[in-house]
């Protein structure tokens, strides 16, 4: 299905769809299939563009865990859905470079980013860490499946607040031009 493979590998250059499509022929060949399938493709996505192998054997992750990263990539789905955003892909399979699950998304558009598709970048990466709780009803069982989304949105709200002055208390400056006491941009983060 091209139009699925599009949307699929969107922000992906043509080497590496290239080698995408390259080791999907190799795991062809190794399963003695005579074409390239959607089995391949997905072979081939997670270990060239994700730079890991699904684990085959998943036995070894217990209910509660698959149930829980479950609920983390329902709630990235979720949130993206409702904020208008296209969703190519969402598992919960481990693969061998420790991703737990993943959801893909498609962006609605490439390049300059309003301070609302920021923002909804930032809800929807927070959404995974949000639905845990309402799994658990409980903070103190909310787990570090959350870290790299709470990286990447961090960054976001940084470098909105520090760099491209886009919030309403420090208006258009950059604070890092103006040096700026860290303490201050961590309060604007907080509060955001």
């Amino acid at each position: 299905d091209f139009n699925r493979l599009a949307k699929e590998t969107i922000g992906c250059s043509p080497a590496d769809i290239e080698a995408m499509i390259n080791e999907a022929a190799i795991i062809a060949v190794q399963n003695q299939k005579l074409f390239i399938d959607n089995y391949c493709i997905e072979q081939a996505y997670n270990k060239k563009v994700l730079k890991g192998h699904v684990k085959e054997d998943n036995s070894k992750r217990k209910q509660e865990e698959l149930e829980l990263v479950a609920w983390h990539e329902a709630g990235h789905a979720i949130a993206g859905l409702l904020l208008g955003t296209e969703i190519s892909k969402v598992t919960i399979l481990s693969s061998t470079s420790g991703v737990g699950g993943a959801t893909f998304t498609i962006p609605s558009k490439m390049g300059l980013k309003s301070v609302e598709d920021l923002r909804n970048e930032v809800i929807q990466l927070y959404a995974g860490r949000c639905a845990e709780y309402l799994l658990y009803k409980d903070w103190m069982k909310t787990t570090t499946g959350a870290s790299n989304d709470i990286d990447r949105a961090t960054g976001i709200i940084f470098n909105m607040v520090s760099t491209l002055g886009m919030t309403e208390k420090n208006g258009m400056v950059n604070l890092n031009t103006l040096k700026i006491n860290n303490d201050l941009i961590a309060d604007e983060v907080s509060s955001i």
